[in-house]
């Protein structure tokens, strides 16, 4: 045989493994609005020789469900998941539908294996018997999946509305369908395959997304129907970290949400850092984010909520005036809450400050205007230095505002008093450089919290609070962001961490 029809062959034999081995995706229809794939087999290897592990724990309470007979067959699976007949170094692939049905399909090792196991659940009366239809073996599982298997793919399916006969002809379809009218013949599964270094990954539509987090997006996307943006997150367990990424893009041929990205990205920059060592010493929460204030007010005064809080405000200074003119860094910074007055709804443990670089300053010849109509809103104002200012309500609330060369200022009056006196903390330092090169930031001092004096109400679920250090979100351009939960120890693993 020539070289050339060996290297043929070779290649051909190569297409033919691939195509085989992501045949049990076929099932996942085109228009799934969500899709999220598990590697399991990274997983368990993670978790594998940690003391008191999840699935040690889960091994653990078979009893509580299962007979002696059928404890130690369960165990045995547990012990060798291989028997299962199931393919677990494939990614476990979950899909939702346009009509909310949900899909979770699995590659097929060995069908007689797959048999044996759910031959097993049939005995515990958690499978129903399984019936052979045009080499389909079906059956439900806990009343709640059809599911169907032959030599390459198991997929389970749930739909409440359906009955099961119907249940059974869709599953049957989709078992059938070709790459062709696949999800997997699509850019967004291409964009999934490409973070094959996560433990996670999950593309959705915005749509279909909580309500809360999808209309934050469109309040930042000039009015684009949410069918139109799409997002691919993906989760990893790394030693030190758990982070979880985001990135939000458009849909194929829409043209008019990708223009809006683009547009909301234009008007968001990279951070400064002029206040990197301006948080007090045990801060909780510090935010900083790189804007365009006059656009940014325009996006989110679309948002019904938000306009509420700025009418409140406006009763006593023209909060609209000085977001416009905000052009650079805006921080935020929270002190640690005080638990006591949380739990009895004090509202002391909510203290502030809020600062922002300003082109001018335009807004303090209005001053002596508000001091005047904000009487009839029962507050009043102070002036305690040049540009520096107490706001205080009939009820006892105050906060101060003021200007500091080109920064504005606005705080709690607690928080305002306590940052005068306070020592500066060190701890962004050492995310500098992190922090430049976002257009926002945010770093939660999970220290502050004393987490620790809350492993002893938790030691019977394995978790570890102690080791947590911070919750940190970064967004490299308005479209990526990333969100990690640091431990103490870079160099272990989160998982070997959280459950040490």
């Amino acid at each position: 045989m020539s070289k050339i029809k060996l290297l043929f062959l070779v290649m051909a034999v190569a297409v033919l493994a691939s195509c085989s081995k992501n045949d049990y995706l076929n099932v996942i229809p085109k228009d799934a609005t969500v899709v999220a794939s598990v590697n399991v087999a990274e997983l368990f290897q993670k978790l594998n020789g940690i003391d008191n592990n999840p699935l040690d724990r889960a091994k653990g309470s078979l009893g509580m469900f299962l007979n002696n007979e059928a404890q130690k067959e369960a165990e045995a699976y547990f012990d060798d998941p291989r028997k299962m007949g199931i393919d677990f170094t494939a990614p476990v692939y979950i899909f939702q539908t346009p009509a909310h049905s949900v899909g979770i399909t699995m590659r097929v090792a060995d069908v007689d294996n797959l048999g044996s196991f759910i031959e097993m659940l049939q005995k515990q009366n958690m499978c129903s018997k399984v019936v052979e239809r045009d080499g389909l073996k079906m059956g439900t599982f806990l009343d709640g999946f059809t599911f169907a298997y032959n030599s390459k793919a198991l997929l389970l399916y749930a739909d409440k509305t359906g009955s099961n006969t119907a249940l059974q002809k869709v599953v049957a379809q989709l078992m059938a369908q070709d790459k062709d009218n696949s999800f997997v013949s699509s850019a967004s599964f291409d964009k999934m395959e490409d973070k094959d270094n996560s433990d996670m990954v999950m593309y959705a539509n915005f749509a279909a997304l909580p309500d809360n987090m999808a209309m934050q997006v469109k309040s930042l996307t000039n009015g684009v129907r949410l069918s139109e943006l799409q997002l691919i997150s993906s989760l990893a367990f790394l030693d030190g970290k758990m982070t979880l990424s985001l990135e939000a893009f458009a849909a194929e041929g829409a043209d008019k949400a990708k223009k809006a990205l683009a547009e909301t990205n234009e008007h968001f920059r990279k951070i400064e850092g002029r206040y990197i060592e301006s948080p007090q010493k045990d801060f909780f929460v510090w935010g900083c984010a790189g804007v365009d204030g006059a656009w940014l007010l325009d996006q989110y005064k679309q948002n019904n909520e938000f306009k509420q809080i700025l009418y409140i405000i406006e009763r006593a200074i023209d909060i609209e005036q000085i977001i416009r003119s905000i052009d650079g860094d805006v921080a935020f910074q929270m002190t640690a809450p005080d638990i006591n007055n949380m739990l009895l709804s004090r509202g002391s443990w909510y203290d502030f400050i809020a600062t922002g670089k300003v082109k001018d300053t335009k807004f303090l010849d209005d001053v002596d205007y508000w001091k005047r109509t904000m009487r009839e809103y029962g507050m009043s104002m102070t002036q305690n230095g040049k540009n520096d200012y107490t706001i205080s309500s009939a009820d006892g609330y105050s906060f101060n505002w003021g200007v500091d060369d080109d920064n504005v200022y606005i705080a709690t009056t607690n928080a305002f008093n306590q940052n005068a006196f306070s020592e500066r903390s060190t701890l962004l330092l050492d995310y500098a450089d992190e922090i430049k090169d976002s257009q926002m930031f945010l770093y939660v001092n999970m220290k502050a919290l004393h987490l620790e004096n809350y492993d002893p109400f938790i030691a019977n679920t394995g978790v570890c609070l102690k080791n947590i250090k911070a919750f940190t979100v970064k967004a490299e351009s308005a479209q990526k962001i990333e969100m990690s939960l640091e431990m103490d120890n870079k160099d272990v693993n989160f998982l070997n961490q959280l459950f040490n």
